[in-house]
């Protein structure tokens, strides 16, 4: 089947129809806390990309990032809340989430880890249900305290 000029060799379906699925998954959702954050921030995470949506008054902005290019994660935190922190390469780094419950922002973090380690060891998350791979991910992504 000819596509968009080209020629789609065998496994290539298969390799899109992947991430297609993985785009549309979404592992984790959280967002900044109202009224603390009058317009909340929003996280998103997928298998392939991080969405970080900054919202204010009369518009948004959107960082889609690639996992690709995430080198890292980490939280501040604060007596109520925590701030997420992701670290890139190659693209702009968003502004840090803050107000983010302490729950959601350490298991945010924790999906990122999971995921930039997934990528590097180019394990192809497809395969499994969202369940499974959010448990799986969980447990990757944990930082062990020492």
């Amino acid at each position: 089947m000819p596509a968009l000029g080209g020629t789609i060799y065998i496994g290539q379906g298969s390799k899109l129809d992947n991430l297609a699925k993985e785009a549309k998954t979404v592992i984790f959702e959280a967002r900044s806390s109202f009224p603390f954050d009058l317009t909340p921030n929003k996280i998103t995470i997928c298998a392939n990309r991080i969405t970080v949506t900054v919202n204010k008054i009369l518009s948004n902005e959107e960082y889609p990032l690639p996992t690709a290019n995430i080198t890292s994660a980490r939280i501040s935190e604060s007596p109520m809340f925590a701030s997420l922190i992701i670290e890139t390469f190659g693209i702009q780094p968003p502004p840090a989430l803050k107000y983010l419950k302490k729950v959601e922002a350490h298991k945010a973090r924790r999906y990122i880890l999971a995921l930039i380690q997934c990528k590097k060891d180019a394990i192809d998350l497809s395969s499994f249900s969202l369940a499974e791979l959010r448990e799986k991910l969980q447990k990757i992504g944990k930082v062990q305290k020492g």
